[in-house]
């Protein structure tokens, strides 16, 4: 963060100087640089103030997308082991409702269950016997070897009254053909879990463990994480209430738990491996040597999710972290086009006020020998700073309500917009920023139709010269009106017309007033739009205060009509000497 923020401000240390190198060159000596470098510092500050908001808003935003991907890998995780839960009892159920469930009776039900499509990361489901005493122990391997599986032994030798080893445990191949015969309750983690089944009647999980199942020589290189869950089989089927003190066995599920969150990291096209990076521990917080899980190693990313799981008499942690892949997505779009939108905003503005000042510094000097020259020094230099505050304030507006814009379309909307106040900026500088005839402004605006200007563009009206103020709002506001009609309106067809006319009214007994009107006709049906934007402001707000103008937007079905009527004063190019 901090070798971030150290290039932000060597960057922006260098475009200060690039500016103010640039300005020296066009101006000539120190005493202009003051309305240029406020100009270039107050943009710049703008640019960075923006671009720091979007910065954290994307970040927030990205930040509740992470945690709400932790929350929905939590979800999964805590929905799969529940449902594999009830898995469970549906198998107590078979042998409360059964005088003998026999190897095939039980194969059968797991088979049937399909556990490899229905229960991924399952090693296997078996049944346990709950025995107590040694004779009964020698009394029930002897049973099993003479009706079920020849040389059964109960593994290793008990040293407590009570035995609970595996009798039953589908799908079985050779791992889980490793686990017949042993005894979870010889071993203290698996009997803690046993205890606590016995205790409350109700699905109990062990902590993390090594499973009979693995392969645990030098040579073996998949050995995972275990866990088992099991529920106990009560012996009278009537009596199934908490606890069961005396239960006839026990069904147990075998998870491999790396086994368990590939299957659940998988799922949502395929993109949840790639944005975190996840470790699972069988305790209330991290802890390495409770760890049950650890994805693929990953940089890590900006981004962190700490999450309790309860389960069956246990609780995991679930830690996640983003990747670079997450951190990629959409972070870096929206504050990289502010940035760049705004440095090449303040370059354009320190420009435009560096010309400025260097005619100010001209005329001064051309008018030196001159009585009346100090007043035009003066009345320029306020008329610099004037311009330049007007310039300003509309190129913010135009930035703050495109910025409402997605990132996808901001440039290319922000782009066609100073481009419209461009043109008109560039026919205010060809006229030495006396005013714009109304018929040149309009002409310009409509640049890109100049195909169907006189065919089915018609531009009626008398002579007219407008001040620059009103130049840049009219040729925002005519700007907007044909891109809209070139995108949606009589200009995106090819029968549709345009009638662009305006004139000087006289009402009675009041001062002239100036009125112009936008009218299309046989384009396509016309649609209100559902929601104000930009373009609502620039034909109605923008003109009503800078103008103090009276703005009517229609939409009719057979086109749009859009007119504006203002004071002529508040319009009209002033002469020379007035």
């Amino acid at each position: 963060m901090c070798r971030g923020k150290f290039e932000t401000l060597s960057l922006l240390y260098w475009w200060v100087q690039t500016a103010l190198m640039t300005a020296n060159r066009t101006i000539g000596y120190r005493a202009d640089w003051k309305p240029v470098l406020l100009v270039l510092l107050i943009s710049l500050a703008v640019t960075f103030l923006t671009w720091r908001y979007e910065t954290k808003r994307v970040n927030d935003q990205a930040q509740m997308r992470f945690e709400q991907l932790s929350r929905d890998l939590k979800a999964d995780i805590m929905t799969t082991m529940n449902a594999y839960g009830q898995f469970l009892r549906g198998g107590v159920g078979l042998f409360q409702a059964s005088d003998m469930v026999t190897r095939d009776d039980w194969a059968a039900f797991v088979a049937g269950q399909a556990i490899r499509e229905n229960y991924p990361g399952i090693q296997g489901v078996g049944y346990n016997a709950v025995i107590r005493g040694a004779s009964a122990r020698a009394a029930f391997e002897d049973r099993i070897r003479a009706t079920d599986w020849p040389g059964y032994a109960i593994a290793p030798p008990a040293e407590h009254d009570l035995s609970v080893p595996v009798v039953y445990l589908e799908p079985l191949g050779p791992r889980n053909t490793r686990a017949i015969g042993f005894d979870i309750y010889s071993e203290p983690r698996r009997r803690a879990a046993v205890d606590r089944a016995i205790r409350t009647g109700m699905a109990s999980m062990t902590a993390k463990i090594t499973l009979v199942q693995e392969d645990t020589s030098a040579a073996a290189d998949d050995v995972q994480a275990g866990v088992l869950v099991m529920v106990p089989i009560a012996r009278d089927t009537q009596a199934e209430a908490n606890p069961v003190p005396d239960p006839t066995g026990m069904i147990v599920s075998v998870f491999r738990i790396g086994d368990l969150m590939t299957s659940l990291l998988a799922p949502v096209d395929g993109q949840r491996a790639d944005q975190m990076q996840v470790a699972l521990y069988d305790a209330a917080a991290p802890d390495p040597d409770a760890l049950l899980y650890l994805g693929a190693d990953a940089a890590a990313g900006r981004f962190a999710h700490l999450q309790q799981l309860p389960l069956f008499g246990r609780v995991w942690s679930l830690q996640t972290r983003s990747t670079f892949v997450f951190d990629g997505r959409g972070l870096v779009r929206g504050p990289a086009v502010i940035a760049v939108a705004g440095i090449l905003l303040s370059l354009l503005l320190t420009t435009v006020v560096a010309s400025l000042a260097a005619r100010a510094r001209q005329s001064a000097a051309n008018a030196a020998t001159a009585a009346q020259t100090n007043d035009h020094i003066r009345m320029l230099m306020q008329e610099v700073n004037h311009r330049s505050k007007n310039l300003l304030a509309v190129v913010r507006a135009i930035a703050s309500q495109t910025a409402n814009h997605s990132p996808e379309t901001f440039v290319a909307d922000f782009s066609k917009r100073v481009e419209a106040l461009a043109a008109s900026h560039d026919i205010l500088v060809h006229n030495k920023w006396r005013g714009v005839p109304m018929h040149d402004l309009v002409r310009s605006q409509l640049s890109h139709f100049g195909a169907l200007v006189g065919d089915r563009i018609t531009l009626d009206g008398p002579p007219i010269t407008l001040n620059p103020a009103a130049a840049q709002n009219v040729g925002m506001a005519v700007h907007e009106l044909a891109t809209n009609a070139g995108k949606d309106g009589a200009l995106s067809n090819q029968t549709g017309r345009v009638d662009v006319r305006w004139l000087v009214a006289q009402p009675e007994a009041a001062p002239p007033r100036f009125q112009i009107s936008w009218v299309e006709q046989d384009g396509p049906p016309v649609r209100p739009p559902a929601s104000r934007g930009f373009g609502s402001v620039v034909l109605g707000a923008m003109l009503h205060k800078g103008l103090a103008a009276e703005v009517d937007l229609r939409f009719p079905t057979d086109g749009v009509q859009w007119q504006m009527d203002c004071p002529l004063a508040n319009v009209l190019e002033p002469p020379p000497d007035g």
